[in-house]
């Protein structure tokens, strides 16, 4: 019994983003929400009712999730956004070369003191406001 307590609250605690398989159709897709490169999800089509089935899925500890070939790898290397990225203070700031407006970067501070930006996507229905650090669906994305 406890065992199943561990292992149900160790699974609903990961938080995965969401994967619009309509969108994306048959796949296996980087979340967009993971600034760790270990999670992703698989869309499986299913002919019978014409839709998708969406399955969530971690890889294992010493790999990441390399999009452009769709599976876990110990080669690959997962960008921060620290590159391009300086942040002054925690929060939210808009990514500049985003002319969607749906991506930002979650400005964390580390054990160290020093302030990390991580990679952030907004839900489908919604777009950063740099004015109020959120995603809504009622601010105009300048173009």
């Amino acid at each position: 019994m406890y065992l199943v307590l561990f292992l149900f609250s160790c699974f609903t605690g990961m938080s995965f983003g969401a994967i619009d398989c309509t969108e994306k159709g048959a796949g296996r897709f980087p979340d967009p929400k993971d600034a760790t490169c270990k999670l992703y999800g698989l869309c499986v089509y299913v002919a019978s009712n014409n839709s998708y089935q969406f399955y969530n899925y971690t890889c294992p500890e010493t790999t990441y999730f390399d999009p452009a070939s769709e599976v876990c790898s110990a080669s690959y290397d997962c960008p921060t956004g620290n590159d391009t990225v300086t942040c002054q203070t925690a929060g939210r700031i808009p990514d500049s070369t985003d002319t969607t407006c749906q991506n930002y970067f979650m400005c964390i501070e580390a054990p160290d003191g020093t302030i990390v930006p991580y990679p952030q996507s907004c839900p489908s229905y919604s777009i950063f406001n740099p004015e109020i650090g959120v995603c809504t669906s009622d601010y105009q994305c300048p173009t």
